[in-house]
């Protein structure tokens, strides 16, 4: 699992945050993109599937708007930031043996929300998630 990409590509480096349980925001504007890395579902052997919560809820940060379950394996999925969920990517959410290794961030995301003010204290930016990762190999 390689995440040097993100280092790459000026855009993501300055609009995308990571929390340390591999949750992640791409920001745009009042818009942001959430989602999770392929580490948070590491020890999933199997296909997931994914239990999200309904649009036009607002969510504080930290407070958890989905799972993975993998067989008997549940992972719950957090917000990186507060904001209201106004679409699910049911594209991504229903495919068909979805690996999640293969994801690239932020191509496949899972939510999309509205923030008035997204704060990105306590957050990664992509260079110090990376460090993260290696510290942890």
């Amino acid at each position: 699992m390689c995440m040097n990409y993100l280092l790459d590509d000026p855009q993501l480096t300055d609009k995308l945050y990571f929390t340390k349980n591999h949750e992640w925001v791409f920001l745009d504007g009042r818009i942001a993109y959430i989602g999770i890395t392929e580490y948070k579902c590491a020890p999933c052997k199997e296909a997931p599937s994914f239990e999200m919560s309904s649009v036009f809820t607002y969510k504080q940060e930290g407070a958890a708007y989905g799972r993975v379950r993998c067989g008997e394996l549940t992972i719950e999925i957090n917000m990186p930031v507060s904001g209201k969920l106004v679409q699910i990517n049911r594209q991504l959410l229903t495919k068909q043996n979805l690996n999640l290794l293969s994801i690239r961030v932020p191509d496949n995301w899972l939510a999309m929300i509205l923030s008035d003010e997204v704060k990105t204290t306590g957050l990664l930016c992509p260079k110090a998630y990376l460090e993260l990762l290696a510290s942890k190999q």
